[in-house]
């Protein structure tokens, strides 16, 4: 039972976090479907998790901006104004 209950708990994680980049990218202008934000964050998720640097920071978010861009989203350069 505390199997199920984990992997539902997984399972809601992933989707939110992929809500939350899509409702990123919708403030952007862009949008990519919800499936394949929930692909995009899953991947990001184990390759982050492999790589020997603390907390995955900056792996995930080269990750994400890698995975948008393959599924249709153009990744522009950050502008300071």
């Amino acid at each position: 039972m505390a199997g199920i209950v984990q992997m539902g708990g997984n399972l809601a994680v992933q989707v939110i976090q992929a809500i939350v980049l899509g409702i990123c990218l919708s403030a952007f202008g862009e949008s990519v479907s919800l499936s394949q934000l929930i692909l995009v964050n899953t991947f990001v998720s184990l390759f982050a998790g492999s790589m020997p640097v603390p907390g995955g920071a900056g792996v995930a978010e080269a990750g994400f901006a890698d995975g948008c861009r393959r599924w249709g989203s153009p990744v522009r350069s950050p502008s300071v104004w």
